[in-house]
């Protein structure tokens, strides 16, 4: 199964306001929308969430 590792984050709240978060979390590419889901769900007032990611190698 494909990985991929994300390397940045933005959420944007429903007044257009983004904030970012670097990092890397490496997640099943299968798992990105329910990733996306998650982040939206726990936040607050999250519109959007954007990522940024690369494609890695299976281990």
């Amino acid at each position: 199964m494909a990985k991929i590792a994300i390397t940045r984050i933005t959420v944007v709240n429903d007044a257009g306001q983004k904030m970012s978060h670097n990092g890397r979390v490496i997640i099943d590419s299968s798992e990105l929308e329910d990733y996306r889901k998650f982040i939206k769900r726990d936040g607050n007032d999250i519109n959007r969430v954007l990522f940024i990611y690369e494609e890695v190698e299976d281990d």
